[in-house]
């Protein structure tokens, strides 16, 4: 499964408990009300859990977090920081 589909399928099922929720690659996540501060940080561990990245204090802005694209680039990110 490639990684925004493992999110998009982790933030339905766990974060809204919603199966049947369509969020796309650009769905405005917290703007829209579909993720809260508690989702985001369930979601931080799955993220550390299921791609084994750390997160630094600057990762932690709502922009990182905004979008399952602005999410894939922050695991982008750590993991190159990681490996590097």
């Amino acid at each position: 499964m490639a990684p925004n589909e493992e999110l998009r399928t982790y933030i339905a099922k766990e974060v809204l408990k919603n199966d049947n929720i369509e969020i796309s690659e650009e769905s405005r996540l917290i703007q829209d009300g579909l993720i809260n501060s508690i989702g985001i940080m369930k979601l931080v561990t799955f993220l550390s859990d299921r791609f084994g990245v750390q997160f630094e204090d600057d990762d932690y802005k709502i922009e990182n977090f905004e979008t399952l694209s602005t999410i894939q680039c922050l695991i982008e990110r750590r993991s190159t920081t990681a490996t590097a």
